[in-house]
């Protein structure tokens, strides 16, 4: 029997509660974007951003000489980061909300690609995107036009058909609501679809802004 695709239960990268406390006793990190002759610089929060990346948690945990200096050069790690993009991932890190109208294609892209990666490196005939993945997601985005839910939601259609019913009687009153309206709409799209002998392959590309 082929093994069923379960959704993924990892822990959630959801941004903690944090009181005022949190802030204030939290040392600064000078974050440098870009090169010299057109640097700029952003003041973050140590522990909230070392929570929420595995990039500055490595960068200040001591072995760098980062952690005393409190400086983390981007440029010398991802020369094509601009301030616009950085500052858009500080927004979700902070509020931990992604506001559609206000954020670049590159942005969006980047995003989609990172989650699009993510799920390649699992198997997809034993994993889809679990609750907490989509509490992220749903929470995270307003409209539904949004293509990380599309990339979502099409990832159950494809791989997660045969979970639908056990996931639905596990997570019907838990899931968000929109995520299944969405799959709803999804499902029967594919059942016409697989009624014509059409098959359905998902291509990071059909996610993209560009």
């Amino acid at each position: 029997m082929a093994p069923q695709p379960q959704p993924n239960t990892e822990t959630s990268v959801r941004a903690p509660k944090r009181d005022i406390d949190g802030f204030i006793k939290s040392p600064l990190v000078k974050v440098l974007i870009g090169p010299d002759t057109d640097r700029s610089e952003l003041h973050i929060h140590q522990s909230i951003i070392a929570a929420r990346s595995e990039f500055f948690a490595s960068a200040l945990n001591g072995r760098w000489n980062n952690l005393d200096t409190k400086i983390v050069d981007l440029y010398k790690a991802a020369p094509d980061l601009v301030l616009e993009d950085v500052a858009h991932y500080l927004e979700a890190v902070y509020t931990n909300q992604i506001h559609d109208e206000s954020h670049s294609k590159g942005f969006y892209d980047i995003s989609v690609e990172a989650l699009y990666n993510r799920m390649q490196g699992l198997d997809p005939t034993t994993t889809v995107p679990g609750p907490k993945c989509l509490d992220i997601i749903y929470e995270g985005t307003a409209s539904a036009k949004n293509l990380m839910r599309k990339l979502i939601v099409d990832t159950w259609c494809t791989w997660g058909v045969d979970r639908l019913e056990d996931f639905l009687e596990d997570f019907l009153d838990t899931a968000p609501r929109q995520f299944l309206v969405e799959l709803s709409v999804a499902a029967v799209r594919k059942l016409v679809l697989d009624s014509k002998d059409q098959e359905l392959i998902l291509d990071v590309k059909a996610y993209l802004e560009d």
